[in-house]
This record gives C-alpha cells, sequence and structure tokens, in this order.
C-alpha cells in the first residue's frame, strides 16, 4: 500500500514537472513564432499557467518528498532522487524572486529543462 501511494505520488509529482516546462516551452514558442492564431491560443493559455505555478511547484516539493518516504526502503542502488530534489529546491527558490527578474526566469526556465531530463532517467531506469 505504501509502495503504491510512492509510486502515484511520483506520477503526480512528474505530471506538475511537466506543466511548468509547458509553461516555459509555450513561452519560447511565443517568441519564436510568428503564426498569429498560435500566439493567441498561448495568450490565453500562458496566464493560467503562470498564475498556478507556485502553488503547482509547492505541491510538486510535497508530493516528491511523499514519494522519497514510501519509497525509500525499497531503493537498493543510487538514483536520481538527490537530485531531482535539489534542482526542485532550486526552482522553488528562483521563484521566490530573490533575483533580479531577468537572470531568476532564466535560471527557473534551465532548471526545468534540465530537471525533465533527470526525471526522465528515473522514470526509465526501472
Amino acid at each position: 500500500m505504501i509502495k503504491i501511494l510512492g509510486i502515484i505520488s511520483g506520477i503526480i509529482c512528474t505530471l506538475i514537472l511537466f506543466v511548468n516546462l509547458l509553461s516555459y516551452l509555450l513561452q519560447d514558442i511565443y517568441f519564436k513564432i510568428n503564426i498569429l492564431n498560435v500566439r493567441k491560443l498561448i495568450n490565453k493559455i500562458l496566464p493560467i499557467l503562470s498564475k498556478y505555478n507556485r502553488f503547482l511547484l509547492i505541491s510538486c516539493f510535497i508530493f516528491f518528498l511523499i514519494h522519497i518516504t514510501c519509497l525509500f526502503k525499497f531503493i537498493t542502488f543510487f538514483n536520481l532522487n538527490i537530485f531531482i530534489l535539489t534542482l526542485l529546491i532550486i526552482i522553488i527558490t528562483f521563484d521566490l524572486n530573490l533575483f533580479s527578474k531577468v537572470t531568476s526566469h532564466y535560471l527557473r526556465k534551465f532548471a526545468s529543462y534540465i530537471i525533465i531530463i533527470f526525471v526522465l532517467f528515473h522514470i526509465f531506469k526501472f
């Protein structure tokens, strides 16, 4: 039962991280594409994702902690949970606007891309 809870919380955390990545991908697409219909669609979606970004990151952090605690005794080899947790803390720290807005935006975007790579390695390692 505890292992299933850990797996479900890990899946929820992964989905939230993909939504976070989607917001940064949509921002990049918005600046690269000059098609008016695509820009209008992104203008409708992006404010919703930006509004709930901080709440989603904090809930992802909570679900990730549940995932780690539930699956800690089942892990017998080195995994990427430490790297994922570190990057998640970095993203949350940059989201609190401790740095200049431009610097923290680029650092959050870079950390979001890197954390998805670590999550994919973590998923396909099993």
